[in-house]
């Protein structure tokens, strides 16, 4: 999975961070981590992985129009990524339980996904003039990203749920600087460039507790 970005702001820190909304959250204004769906993978809270009805398998890929401008000087531009990759599943198979005519207290999900953290993509180039130098050029240029490879669990007793994601978080990040002067033969140009590669161990937890205000109506809907 390839890092592709075109961003003068992910010069700054690790670059422009990738939420952690999959495609049917991202519509939700950042509180997916407040609702779980039976036939989509949560990652914003791993306790709702024990929800999950059926295993469910996600691809996402994104693309961005986007224009820069600095007044005078304007530029346009395509980009697109694989965003995403997650594969989540119920432990105790809930289509049995139903056949079955079973109720259980407990259920149990787990999930995989691989995903993009952050993307460093950027290539800023300025003139400048000097009365003792002449025209002298500045440089920047950076790319790589970083990605995470997460494994989640959750279990559901009742209403209540708990989970947890333990991910992997790895990467490169490369940047280079260049100082070129043009009009002066004497003064040699300077090049700084650096690369870090980052990696470690994160995770996060969640909770989610479910309560049915009309549960009277609902009983009476199945049983009907």
């Amino acid at each position: 999975m390839a890092q592709v970005d075109n961003s003068p702001f992910s010069a700054f820190g690790i670059g422009n961070l990738h939420s952690d909304d999959l495609a049917f959250y991202q519509g939700f204004g950042g509180l997916g981590a407040s609702y779980v769906d039976p036939n989509h993978i949560n990652i914003q809270n791993p306790s709702s992985y024990a929800t999950l009805n059926k295993a469910t398998y996600e691809l996402g890929v994104s693309a961005k129009y986007f224009q820069i401008g600095d007044g005078s000087n304007t530029e346009t531009s395509w980009i697109g990524n694989l965003d995403y990759i997650a594969l989540a599943f119920p432990l105790l198979n809930p289509i049995n339980d139903l056949l079955d005519n079973t109720v259980r207290d407990y259920k149990y999900g787990m999930s995989f996904v691989f995903k993009p953290h952050s993307t460093v993509g950027y290539d800023i180039s300025t003139l400048r003039e000097s009365p003792t130098l002449g025209t002298y050029q500045n440089n920047f240029e950076g790319n790589g990203g970083l990605f995470k490879l997460l494994w989640g669990n959750a279990m559901q007793y009742k209403s209540f749920s708990v989970g947890a994601n333990i991910g992997y978080l790895f990467g490169n990040i490369s940047a280079e600087q260049r100082l070129l002067f043009q009009d002066s033969r004497t003064v040699l140009g300077n090049i700084y460039a650096s690369e870090y590669n980052v990696n470690g161990f994160i995770w996060d937890a969640g909770v989610s507790y479910n309560f049915v205000l009309n549960k009277a109506a609902v009983l009476e809907d199945k049983s009907a």
